[in-house]
């Protein structure tokens, strides 16, 4: 592909592009409103809980968690939490076109889908809400804001209210839903500590955009020119990986690149490693890090670019030593839109910029 300089215009075969100089991309900002849309998010838990528990106490017994893209991903950690803790509840993390696609049996009135879009106009997700309510299940949702078709179609329905904090939005919102789920299912975990620590979430998060910024735009220096980049994460871990590879670096980048998970890994993509193919490793703070663990060890010995981001280099300030793993999902993925950012500029190629999404028919 042509990358973009200053002044000149990328040229894409079969593609129209403006004839106007092109501008050099900024720094996309920590959004401001991170903070607040945290609080926004925790603030409707009660809500939340109150329908699931109606749900439980009419015999709920499976949980969908539904999802296109980024708003598929960011139910890695959810679905990961609800297999840990709950033994009288399956749980399914499926894509939206595959939910449709398959019709499965267990979608009735002993189940609860929770399905989410930042857009709130994603038409398989809007599709899965129709088709989990014409089969009576109990139906949760969210978006970015409630005026929307998924706001619409939703009985159940919550926002972030945000067009900003989305991508991390996402995942809080996710988290919630799940620690609901356990919550009013049951589970045998300490939901005082919890909701004590995710509320200063938030400023973690913050403090960990201001600290990475700028060694991040070496980081990017490095490797925003690859031919391909591989990226591999691990229980909810894979969230940050799949973000950085599909979302950020593939389609929002237009580079090549590859996401897998760590146990994954060694049965197949293993070898493709040699010495000069990036190998991006996430390393979170749950039981499945020996997963990724073994990749990054694996590839050190064979690979000379080699890049670990790992959770447990950044401080909590005010969180419990034993809750860290609640928040190492959300740094490993808020981590990926600050490298992201760099990139853009490195690149001049905006995050907003696409070729085909929203532009041709498909």
């Amino acid at each position: 592909m042509i990358r973009n300089e200053p002044g000149n215009v990328p040229i894409f075969e079969g593609v129209s592009v403006s004839t106007q100089a092109i501008e050099a991309v900024p720094l996309r900002p920590s959004p401001v409103d991170l903070v607040e849309t945290f609080d926004r998010i925790l603030a409707q838990r009660e809500s939340i809980e109150a329908v699931l528990r109606d749900a439980f106490d009419k015999g709920a017994k499976r949980v969908y968690l539904v999802g296109s893209g980024g708003s598929y991903l960011a139910n890695f950690n959810a679905a990961y939490l609800l297999e840990k803790h709950l033994a009288d509840v399956t749980v399914h993390h499926i894509t939206s076109g595959e939910f449709l696609a398959r019709e499965p049996l267990g979608v009735n009135a002993d189940a609860i889908v929770i399905a989410g879009s930042h857009t709130g106009g994603t038409k398989e997700t809007v599709a899965s809400v129709e088709f989990a309510k014409k089969r009576g299940a109990t139906v949760l949702a969210y978006c970015s804001n409630a005026d929307t078709a998924l706001g619409a179609a939703s009985p159940n329905f919550w926002s972030y209210d945000s067009k900003t904090t989305t991508g991390d939005a996402k995942q809080l919102f996710t988290a919630v839903f799940a620690y609901a789920v356990l919550k009013t299912a049951g589970a045998d975990l300490d939901f005082e500590a919890i909701e004590r620590n995710y509320a200063k979430l938030g400023p973690a998060i913050k403090q960990i955009h201001e600290k990475v910024d700028a060694e991040y735009g070496e980081l990017a220096k490095k490797y925003h020119t690859e031919n391909v980049t591989y990226v591999v994460g691990s229980g909810p871990g894979q969230a940050a990986a799949y973000n950085l590879s599909m979302c950020y670096l593939m389609e929002m980048q237009w580079m090549n690149s590859g996401f897998f998970n760590a146990a994954e890994f060694f049965h197949g993509a293993v070898e493709i490693v040699e010495d000069d193919v990036p190998v991006f490793v996430f390393l979170g703070e749950d039981s499945t890090r020996p997963l990724a663990e073994r990749v990054r060890d694996f590839a050190v010995q064979r690979s000379s670019k080699v890049v670990t981001f790992d959770s447990k280099d950044f401080e909590l300030e005010g969180f419990d030593e034993e809750y860290r793993y609640l928040a190492a999902p959300h740094i490993l993925f808020t981590l990926t839109g600050r490298l992201a950012a760099q990139y853009a500029i490195l690149n001049n190629h905006d995050l907003s910029t696409r070729r085909y999404m929203g532009k041709v028919a498909y």
